[in-house]
């Protein structure tokens, strides 16, 4: 049974608004067939169109969709005719629904003109739950999953979550972030972003940067991302909350912003943020829900998408979870919180979890990696990824002044130890630009000022690959001595960043000479316990 509606719409001009009758609570019953016009001649759909149907209820609540609940599509196009069926959320609620229809091609947006629908009461209740529907079916399905089996495959060579303080991770535990408009700082607090760090460095070994911004707005972080990202980055990026005040300049500008970084990275998975609580709600000038309507949209047919507010909102609401219990504050969520976020974003991308392994903070999995201060875990003890913008691919020629390379952070003369001394070196995540023999070792801090450094012990690695590799250590560092990087006759060669100020990687010259290098950093992560 369907009620065929003819109308005719101009694209530039829009007259008088067309007005339609339906029932409360009909089902996929009534179906527009809107003949688009340009200033009376027929307009010719695209033929790689993408078409999103927006709506807003008399309760104020709407949606939008392409899909229709039993997973067909909800719109077809021939020449200048557009068919649209209307979802059953539409017709839920009695009163006035306004609806418009938003077509994309490539970097193109144009929308139809608000279309008026009488929604006449119907003569019994049975009105469902009407808020927040969203089916669109690039976000449900392939576009997601491919995301997924790159990663799983290893055909994705690292990855960086962008975003704001969400990202950052406020509001877990240990939070120890920067509270600025740099590039997140948190390497110890429990957040969805570190916990899908651990889980893809682990399971998968592509390294991820979380590249959270606190305080940032859209505006922000694409104007910091083009500073950082590598060509083979693939951005995950959580956007909305920081927009919600600016939100006429983020619906103008988003899709520029994601064509921006798109040209400077691999790909792009676009993300809309959690909702916030309901005071923080309605002290905003658009709340969330229209935050990830806005973004939908920019997302369809340019970067794949992800609602992470609409999955939020569906999982609390199966589970019979209270919202308001999932934020440390009215904006950033508790340890529950970036949980289900983490675990969210798992699922969706079809990345398999452990049914037996518990994720939350309180679990072995977390303090298995030191988060929770165990002394015999694997911890990170230095991080010289987080906070540099420079490209890693810049090499330094190995030759006998610069190797080996000694690690000199936080010498202490009087001690005559550094940050490693003293410490079981588990492993050490460092970037190769050039495949082949990589020697690691330990040195006598004794020499620092008389003599050349040489290696106490030291380990040999034949790598294969080039970016980020994981070398496993397990190595003892005595009192007084630290680690030291490369020797002249490898055949591989570490990555190194050319940075001034006082660094924690000393050159042999400077070992020898007792003074810190100026102008070296090695790019990667040691871990030790």
């Amino acid at each position: 049974m369907k009620i065929n509606h003819s109308i005719q719409v101009d694209l530039a001009n829009p007259g008088l608004p067309p007005r339609l009758q339906a029932t409360q609570d009909d089902s996929v019953s009534h179906v527009l067939a809107l003949h688009l016009k340009e200033n009376g001649k027929a307009w010719p759909i695209p033929a790689d169109a993408a078409v999103l149907v927006q709506f807003r209820k008399s309760d104020r609540t709407g949606g939008v969709y392409d899909t229709l609940p039993d997973g067909t599509c909800a719109w077809s196009a021939t020449d200048n005719i557009l068919t649209v069926a209307l979802a059953p959320q539409v017709l839920t609620t009695a009163g006035e629904t306004s609806l418009s229809v938003v077509l994309t091609d490539g970097q193109n947006t144009i929308s139809t003109f608000d279309i008026s629908l009488h929604v006449q009461p119907g003569l019994h209740k049975r009105i469902a739950k009407s808020d927040q529907y969203v089916n669109v079916f690039f976000d449900s399905g392939s576009a997601l999953r491919a995301i997924g089996e790159k990663i799983i495959s290893g055909k994705i060579a690292s990855i960086v979550l962008l975003g704001d303080s969400i990202t950052d991770g406020v509001g877990g535990t240990d939070y120890n972030g920067s509270y600025s408009e740099s590039p997140s700082t948190n390497t110890k607090g429990y957040c969805w972003a570190n916990a899908f760090k651990i889980f893809v460095e682990t399971r998968y070994g592509i390294p991820v940067r979380n590249m959270g911004m606190y305080g940032t707005t859209m505006s922000t972080q694409t104007e910091r991302a083009l500073e950082f990202l590598k060509k083979d980055d693939f951005v995950i990026w959580l956007t909305g909350t920081n927009d919600r005040n600016g939100y006429g300049s983020y619906k103008k500008n988003i899709r520029s912003y994601l064509d921006a970084v798109r040209e400077k990275c691999s790909g792009i998975l676009l993300v809309s943020s959690i909702p916030s609580t309901e005071e923080d709600e309605d002290m905003a000038a658009v709340n969330m829900q229209k935050m990830d309507e806005i973004a939908m949209c920019a997302a369809a047919g340019n970067v794949p998408f992800l609602s992470m507010y609409q999955t939020f909102v569906q999982y609390c609401d199966r589970r019979g979870i209270d919202i308001s219990e999932c934020f440390a504050d009215h904006v950033h969520p508790t340890d529950f919180g970036h949980y289900v976020m983490f675990l969210l974003l798992c699922k969706n991308l079809g990345l398999p979890l452990d049914p037996y392994m518990d994720y939350r903070y309180s679990s072995p999995w977390w303090n298995s990696l030191g988060k929770d201060g165990n002394e015999s875990a694997d911890v990170l003890i230095l991080d010289s990824t987080v906070d540099y913008s420079a490209d890693p691919h810049e090499q330094v020629t190995l030759i006998s002044d610069i190797v080996p390379c000694v690690l000199m952070d936080d010498y202490d003369s009087v001690s005559v130890s550094t940050a490693v001394s003293d410490l079981t070196i588990t492993r050490a995540e460092l970037y190769v630009g050039t495949a082949g023999r990589i020697t690691i070792g330990t040195v006598d801090l004794n020499g620092v000022g008389k003599e050349s450094p040489t290696f106490v012990e030291s380990k040999t690695f034949e790598t294969t690959e080039t970016g980020m590799v994981t070398f496993q250590l397990d190595m003892e560092v005595g009192a007084n001595q630290t680690l030291a990087f490369q020797s002249t006759d490898d055949t591989g060669r570490l990555g190194f960043v050319i940075i001034p100020g006082n660094l924690y990687i000393w050159q042999s010259k400077d070992y020898q000479a007792g003074s810190p290098s100026v102008d070296l950093i090695l790019y990667g992560k040691i871990y030790g316990r």
